[in-house]
Formats: C-alpha cells, sequence, structure tokens
C-alpha cells in the first residue's frame, strides 16, 4: 500500500485516539471538583468558575478538531475510490467493504459525541457561572461539576469509545 493512502488510512484513527483521550484526561482532571473534601468545597467552587472559564474555549476547540477529523477522513476512506473501500464491489474486496462498514460505523458513533452536547454545555454554563460561586449561599458549582463528569463518562461509553474501536478495527481491515 502507498504511503499516502496508509496515512489517509490512519488518519480517522489517529483523530479518535485523541477525541478518547481528552475525554479520559476531561475525567481524571476535572472529576475531584465534583466531589472535593467539604473543607475545600468553597474554594474549588471559586477555582472551578476560573478554570472552567479559562479552558472552554480551547477544549471546545480542540473537540470540534478531533471529532470534526475523525468523521471528516473517515468519510474520505470509504469514498476514496482507488483505494477500494467503497460499500460495494466483489467478494474479493469484502475485507475492505468491512473496514468501509467499521468507518461508517466509526462516523456514526463519533457524531453522537454532538448528541451530548446540549446538556454539556449547560452544565458547563451553570459551572462558569459566577453567581454560583458561593456555596454558603446555597450555591454550588462542584454539584453541577459532578453531573458534568456523569455525563462525560456517559458520553464516553456511548459514543467516543465505540468511535475509537470501530475506528481502529475499519483501519486494521484496511490494510488487509
Amino acid at each position: 500500500m502507498p504511503h499516502p493512502l496508509i496515512l489517509l488510512r490512519i488518519a480517522p484513527l489517529l483523530s479518535s485516539t485523541a477525541a478518547v483521550s481528552m475525554t479520559l484526561c476531561e475525567d481524571v482532571f476535572l472529576r475531584p471538583f465534583g466531589a472535593p473534601h467539604p473543607t475545600l468545597r468553597k474554594p474549588a467552587n471559586r477555582l472551578l468558575l476560573a478554570h472552567v472559564n479559562a479552558f472552554k474555549p480551547y477544549a471546545m476547540a480542540m473537540t470540534a478538531t478531533f471529532y470534526f477529523s475523525a468523521i471528516g477522513t473517515a468519510v474520505v476512506n470509504i469514498k476514496f475510490r482507488d483505494g477500494g473501500l467503497g460499500l460495494s464491489g466483489t467478494s474479493t474486496a469484502a475485507p475492505r467493504n468491512l473496514s468501509a462498514v467499521f468507518y461508517l460505523a466509526g462516523v456514526v458513533f463519533n457524531a453522537l459525541h454532538f448528541a451530548f452536547a446540549p446538556r454539556d454545555l449547560a452544565l458547563l454554563d451553570i459551572v462558569a457561572d459566577e453567581d454560583r460561586v458561593d456555596a454558603d449561599k446555597g450555591k454550588d458549582n462542584c454539584t453541577a461539576m459532578a453531573s458534568w463528569v456523569s455525563l462525560n463518562v456517559s458520553r464516553g461509553l456511548l459514543a467516543d469509545f465505540p468511535g475509537f474501536v470501530c475506528t481502529f478495527a475499519g483501519f486494521l481491515l484496511s490494510l488487509s
């Protein structure tokens, strides 16, 4: 297989790997803010506000880049004529057709990530709301962060990780 074709085949896998890695890192770094020790809750609320407001623009840009790259390059792989990954063909092209099916499944799962966006962004807006940083007044953005972390885990298990697995399978089958 020529080198440019291998780069085309691996591009969705690299993007999908970056996306699922980001999901895991978000869990590792944001989970502690969802359930801080009671003595740390008030400072955690203030720190969380500043932290989310600082990382949100970059996280949104990275998320869009990773997922749109994974989706776009997988679609190009499916449509690429000279590489033979099309969904129609002879029985000798069965592994390549199966590769296209897995790339397509990866596209669907990676796109499913965005179905969680309305709830995701609403929770981040709650966390970033300056009026919610005073836990002494019954307002607590750490609770909203705990809800966001839970959503992130669900999204990771239902969309991100399956998208990565399907893209990985599509890549491996494209090599045969």
